[in-house]
């Protein structure tokens, strides 16, 4: 090996070791993540609510100089039984969703079940007439409340000869 070559060699080693320090005492250390998300308003990991019906969960993260600057990923399980922004949960249809919160590596769930409205009244037809075997469509009147589900009405249907009474 020449000089120049050895030179060269020892300033290219140099440099390399050079950058590599740079870089590394450029880089943050210290990254602050959040570890942990809890649900403050909630003492279970569930929440039953009715068909349009809204909560607001409120939450902590750890650490907490993160509450502020932390961004929160919200998601549900299916959105025809709830509906989630920020915390803000909305329940759009009967049945059970899994609500859950997440940032970085940190995710706590909660299990939101909906209700359908309760009817708390209605008018019946005072009379229907069918043929045997026949598909009947009933409308009722004056449901309370307007937006109650009449999916879990019971049916007794009674039958009688003609010319005879009900």
């Amino acid at each position: 090996m020449t000089r120049r070559n050895i030179i060269s060699f020892i300033l290219l080693s140099l440099t390399s070791l050079l950058s590599g320090f740079l870089l590394n005492s450029c880089q943050e250390k210290d990254v602050v993540e959040v570890t942990e998300i809890v649900f403050t308003n909630l003492s279970t990991g569930k929440k039953t609510l009715t068909v349009g019906e809204e909560f607001k969960i409120k939450w902590v993260v750890v650490p907490e100089q993160l509450q502020e600057t932390a961004e929160i990923f919200w998601e549900t399980s299916d959105r025809k039984v709830a509906k989630v922004k920020k915390g803000l949960i909305e329940a759009t249809g009967p049945g059970e969703a899994t609500i859950t919160a997440s940032s970085g590596k940190a995710k706590t769930s909660v299990l939101v079940k909906v209700d359908a409205v309760q009817v708390e009244s209605l008018e019946f037809p005072h009379f229907i007439q069918v043929y045997q075997d026949a598909t009947v469509e009933v409308k009722f009147n004056n449901v309370e409340p307007e937006d109650a589900s009449l999916t879990t009405v019971e049916w007794e249907v009674e039958t009688y000869e003609s010319g005879g009474d009900a």
